[in-house]
């Protein structure tokens, strides 16, 4: 470590080597702690990881639309590895088990878990562009500093609907999903165009 350090940032995924970085730029001495043997954090793709396949190994990857990670995907000139082929099956893990099928619940309930989209759309539209980044400033939004589940229990979603929205908000958090907020799944969303589908 430094003998002087004027801001310690713990973490060196996007956004810690991002603040270590403009911190730096502004005049500061900077310190970055990062545990593992590399930066990234959940950005993390390693080839022929397993029986010769590519595997997503954390929980993030890059999309056009994320207009900020993007900027500094640009500012480095990093490379993108990308996977355009359509997938030649689909799977979804539900309270039944493993659903071989191009959607995740059953036809009968496509209704349900399209109210559930509407309902997050909806709630996304609430937070203005220029704040999604700002959480301090969405003070006005407090209604939605909730558990995520709650948004939803009006809605009285089928089990398998409830189930797959369950696993992937759970999967999203890295957490069960009650332990995420509205608000912060609403940000998501809004940062993505104010759309499940632009976020997915």
């Amino acid at each position: 470590m430094n003998k002087h350090t004027d801001v310690l940032v713990v973490g060196g995924g996007f956004a810690g080597v991002t603040a270590a970085r403009e911190l730096g730029t502004s005049g500061y001495a900077v310190t970055l702690l990062e545990a593992r043997d590399r930066l990234g954090g959940r950005t993390w793709y390693e080839r022929d990881r397993i029986a010769g396949f590519d595997v997503e190994m954390g929980g993030g990857w890059l999309g056009d639309d994320e207009a900020f990670a993007m900027a500094e995907v640009d500012r480095y000139g990093i490379q993108l590895l990308r996977d355009d082929a359509a997938p030649q099956q689909l799977l979804w893990r539900s309270v039944h088990g493993v659903r071989r099928s191009v959607l995740p619940v059953p036809f009968d309930q496509l209704a349900d878990l399209e109210r559930a989209v509407l309902r997050m759309n909806q709630v996304a539209s609430r937070i203005p562009q220029d704040l999604v980044y700002n959480p301090a400033e969405l003070a006005s939004l407090h209604d939605l500093e909730i558990p995520l589940p709650q948004l939803f229990e009006d809605l009285q979603l089928p089990t398998e609907t409830h189930a797959v929205l369950e696993g992937f908000w759970s999967g999203i958090s890295s957490a069960h999903w009650s332990q995420m907020s509205a608000l912060h799944a609403a940000r998501l969303i809004a940062a993505s165009g104010n759309t499940f589908m632009g976020f997915m």
